[in-house]
């Protein structure tokens, strides 16, 4: 008997449609158009401004392909993926400071940005369940620095809730500053949001002397503001740096931290996409925020947006944990960093670009150089595996139209997406190039890049 996909319509029908729907057309024709389509991507390793995961072991692809029709919702239905999923929220929590003791609650959700909305969330209904008909009626605000992604306050205004930005610079290293940010405290604060990797520069803001401030804050002045971390790339990164003065209390160690986020299809390694949001106890998951349902097998509670959502990522997340463990992890991180500094010396050496103060700053050599510093690269960092450059002061004189835009564009053009943004130096919104050294930019990704890089450049000296 055959079947619906064995029909094969007229040749004449064998087109895409546009704006609204055509006639039928055969499989293999609508795959091979759509193919045809898809030729002007980006390669997706060749994505270097990008932080989500763009490689994916063999074993990794054949889970993938065995899950993609699980649904997450169905939890009696998969008892597996419920277990793997429960299995994550522990590792995680482990990874992120809660004690042997500790009971955190948690969730897989569609990623960072829904994880950032429902931290919020929580945040002002504990603010709210904590007034009383005596107090004075306040606006619920958060306070966050202006390094945050835009989904920082996009969930605060979905949540009705003010953001109060704190403007970071060169001047502080990119990263908020306690004792400026004690200044915008009143008592509508439901809040602090803090970044571990910066979109912008990688770093990585000072929780642990936030905690420092906000506890002789509540002694002077009875606010209890706790903070939530949003770790959508520094989460699967921190915990495998070692204890460096970056790299401590950032996390549920710290009293103060009551939530935190991560993206599992960035340096988690699974791929797009899966997020994480894990409350360090019940405690402060507002009892409002957990829904039930019996819509399908049995009883279901769930604290996020989404209902139907891929099961895959939650598999590829445990994959990954389960396949590297915590020594695998660090070695991807080393491997990662030093990359990172190898290619920021290569740039500083052609004379024409100058890393920004960033996640290595010192020499850039004796970062690199292990045996002298007696540290690696990555046990060194306080931030993400970036690197962040701009042409040097005087470059643009000595070659007409050259600027970071014009290499944007140009590096595009041959096959490779860094991005061009705007910082904070010195006074002026200054242009820089990103490139994220995440797992799937190999040494020989990075060659080709500067190949491609040195033809640009030798376009702008011809001019």
């Amino acid at each position: 008997m055959g079947s619906l996909a064995d029909i094969r319509p007229s040749a004449s029908l064998d087109v895409l449609p546009y704006g609204r729907l055509g006639h039928e057309i055969a499989p293999d024709t609508a795959a091979s158009n759509i193919r045809r389509l898809l030729k002007p991507d980006t390669k997706p390793h060749h994505n270097l401004g990008s932080f989500v995961t763009t490689a994916l072991d063999i074993h990794g692809e054949q889970l993938l392909l065995e899950n993609y029709a699980k649904n997450l919702a169905c939890r009696h239905e998969y008892p597996g993926i419920d277990e793997l999923h429960s299995r994550c929220v522990s590792i995680l929590g482990d990874l992120w400071g809660v004690s042997a003791a500790g009971a955190p609650v948690g969730s897989a959700v569609s990623g960072s940005s829904e994880a950032i909305f429902l931290g919020i969330l929580a945040m002002k209904k504990r603010w709210m369940a904590g007034r009383t008909d005596r107090d004075t009626p306040r606006e619920p605000n958060i306070i966050v620095g202006s390094h945050a992604h835009v989904a920082v306050p996009n969930g605060a205004s979905a949540c009705d809730v003010q953001v109060r930005s704190l403007q970071v610079s060169a001047s502080s290293n990119f990263v908020v500053d306690p004792f400026q940010l004690e200044a915008l405290i009143d008592d509508g604060t439901i809040g602090i949001v803090l970044i571990m990797g910066s979109t912008y520069t990688g770093h990585f803001d000072p929780v642990k002397d936030v905690g420092v401030m906000l506890d002789k804050h509540e002694a002077s002045t009875g606010r209890n503001i706790m903070i939530h971390v949003d770790a959508a790339s520094g989460g699967f990164v921190a915990p495998f740096l070692g204890k460096n003065g970056s790299c401590t209390q950032w996390d549920f160690s710290n009293s103060r931290v009551a939530s935190i986020n991560a993206s599992g299809h960035k340096f988690g390694l699974a791929t797009a996409s899966v997020g994480w949001v894990l409350w360090r106890d019940r405690a402060c998951l507002p009892d409002s925020m957990v829904h039930s349902s019996d819509y399908l097998m049995g009883q279901n509670e769930s604290v996020t947006l989404s209902y139907s959502q891929p099961a895959h990522g939650v598999v590829l997340q445990y994959y990954h944990l389960a396949r590297l463990g915590r020594l695998g992890y660090e070695r991807i991180m080393e491997e990662a960093f030093q990359r990172a500094v190898d290619l920021g010396r290569l740039l500083e050496k052609t004379g024409l670009f100058e890393c920004v103060d960033g996640v290595y700053r010192g020499p850039l050599e004796s970062v690199a150089n292990k045996s002298q510093q007696g540290a690696t690269a990555a046990s060194r960092s306080s931030g993400l595996p970036l690197v962040v450059f701009r042409l040097r002061p005087g470059v643009q004189r000595q070659f007409s139209g050259l600027d970071e835009q014009w290499i944007s564009h140009g590096l595009m053009q041959r096959g490779f997406s860094v991005p061009c943004c705007k910082l904070p130096i010195g006074g002026m919104e200054v242009s820089v190039l990103r490139i994220v050294l995440r797992a799937g930019v190999s040494d020989e990704v990075c060659q080709r890049f500067v190949a491609a890089l040195k033809s640009l450049l030798a376009v702008a000296e011809g001019r």
